[in-house]
């Protein structure tokens, strides 16, 4: 186990980062071209200067370590070959001037050869062409033969001229952004850079740099992880031994809820670490309670080793927040908090599928007991009967109380603690009705038939109202899932669109309001969906 967290950990590092690159050498895909057009049209007031300005900012914000070249068309092309000196291409665009016809198509091709297979190119245009020696079917075949991805900036585009723009876009698998006029330029070549697409290779900056710290954080997440694998502790000897003993008495696995263990060959971080979960958990009744709910859940983690996977979950979760989603504050608040809660939800269905396995199992279970009270057992044997006979988790919880029985325990107060585990009522009505029978006499084995056969009549009804709600369950998932599933797909192929919600105080209000609103439609909508019997 230990050797495939290695390998695991090691792989996960080796695809996030490389090793350094001489200067001067470049990357496959880490290579911009920005198209410009430098026909008579840019002639017009500040246009010119405003293309500079916007293609400077798309050069900084794709990054220092990409490197950026420049086309420029107007009734021939010029270009100039990528560089990560950025003072070279600022001495480009300050050399370049407006006038002439436009060649479009043939200044898109040349971005093309510059970029090379896996490169990116925006372009920006107003979609007019009147000097191109190629087509414009020549130009899609070439984007998309050529591997590389094209955003395209419509400038003022004309009535008839934005569909060649849309279908360049298309075929790059980029976006078309319209700018109206000079002043949203800027913004415009930002939204092409964030969707310029490059591997996911990150190299790590020459000695006296520093790494992003998204990056830097979620490589330290996955080390985290990675270390908490290696290090796990195993059991010693002497609570191998225990196991054996208690396995001997039909106990099984040692519960959950056992007391603190000892680590064994484990390493002294491992120790400390869970040292200090130790000490967390003794506040209170948080160990009692962790306790039964991995005990509910079937789980043989102790609750110190739940608190430590949990933690790594936490700090996972927050850094791949800061990577993927813009605004490190903001990732971090929502990597954190789904992290905490995906642990806390899983754990919650592994108690309810448990429980109703359970549930399910209680009225054959019944059945069997009162067939072997019938045919002279007593209750330990007929309890026996339908632990060997059953499924999990009924088998489990009879063998633990059947155990404890062995140990000189009172085998009703055993059974209540499997009704108080396990969250049934019925089987604690069974038990119950045990006490009684023990206390004042009667037949056992008729009371637990008609147990076995009302739980059987209402879980038939439940089966009968279930289905007939199916339809508002169904509607309340459906409108639950349909505003994550559009906001999703619109992050991932309209990302500007959403943007001013994390971008502008108030979309971040919107968001906040939209967020309780779906929280307090989503618990109306299951109350009325869900019908009690």
């Amino acid at each position: 186990m230990r050797r495939v967290a290695a390998l695991a950990l090691a792989l996960t590092v080796l695809s996030v980062v490389t090793v350094p690159m001489a200067p001067g050498a470049e990357a496959a895909g880490s290579r911009a071209v920005v198209v410009l057009d430098t026909s008579g049209s840019m002639r017009h007031g500040r246009d010119l200067d405003a293309a500079r300005a916007a293609a400077e900012v798309y050069a900084g914000a794709v990054g220092d370590d990409v490197a950026v070249g420049l086309v420029s068309f107007a009734a021939t092309t010029s270009t100039v070959a990528p560089t990560t000196d950025r003072e070279a291409l600022g001495t480009a665009l300050d050399g370049v001037a407006a006038g002439g016809r436009t060649a479009l198509y043939d200044g898109l091709l040349a971005g093309v050869r510059a970029a090379g297979p896996g490169g990116d190119v925006v372009l920006l245009s107003d979609g007019q062409d009147t000097a191109s020696h190629a087509g414009l079917e020549d130009a899609l075949a070439a984007v998309a033969d050529g591997g590389v991805h094209v955003d395209v900036v419509a400038f003022r585009p004309g009535s008839g001229s934005a569909d060649p723009l849309r279908r360049i876009a298309l075929a790059g698998g980029g976006r078309l952004v319209t700018a109206r006029d000079a002043g949203e330029l800027g913004a415009a070549f930002r939204v092409a850079a964030a969707s310029a697409h490059r591997p996911p290779v990150v190299t790590l900056p020459a000695a006296g740099g520093a790494a992003p710290l998204g990056l830097a954080v979620l490589v330290g997440a996955l080390a985290a992880i990675g270390v908490g694998l290696l290090l796990w502790p195993r059991r010693s000897s002497a609570a191998e031994q225990l196991d054996a003993a208690l396995r001997a008495y039909g106990f099984g696995a040692t519960p959950a809820a056992a007391g603190p263990q000892e680590e064994g060959s484990s390493s002294a971080v491992a120790r400390r670490v869970l040292g200090l979960s130790e000490r967390f958990l003794s506040r209170g009744d948080r160990r009692e309670r962790s306790a039964l709910a991995l005990d509910r859940a079937g789980l043989t983690l102790l609750p110190r080793e739940w608190l430590v996977l949990r933690a790594c979950v936490l700090l996972a979760g927050a850094a791949v927040g800061a990577v993927l989603v813009p605004g490190r504050v903001l990732g971090l608040l929502l990597g954190a908090a789904a992290a905490f809660a995906v642990p806390v939800l899983w754990l919650r269905q592994r108690q309810s599928a448990r429980c109703g396995a359970f549930a399910d199992q209680l009225p054959d279970t019944l059945q069997i007991v009162a067939s072997g009270l019938r045919s002279g057992f007593s209750l330990p044997q007929a309890l026996a009967s339908a632990q060997d006979g059953g499924l999990q988790p009924m088998a489990a919880e009879l063998g633990r109380a059947l155990s404890a029985a062995r140990f000189g325990l009172e085998l009703e107060d055993e059974l209540e603690q499997v009704a108080m585990r396990m969250r049934s009522d019925d089987w604690r009505m069974a038990v119950m009705a045990v006490r009684i029978q023990r206390s004042v006499g009667g037949n056992l084995a008729e009371i637990l038939l008609t147990t076995a056969a009302t739980l059987r009549e209402r879980a038939g009804v439940v089966r009968q109202v279930k289905a007939l709600s199916a339809e508002g369950r169904l509607s309340a998932w459906v409108l639950m899932g349909l505003p994550v599933l559009v906001g999703a797909f619109l992050l991932m192929f309209r990302r500007d669109y959403l943007e001013p919600l994390w971008t502008t105080p108030v979309g971040v209000g919107l968001l906040l309001l939209s967020a309780l609103m779906m929280a307090a439609g989503t618990t109306w909508m299951l109350k009325v969906a869900r019908v009690e019997v």
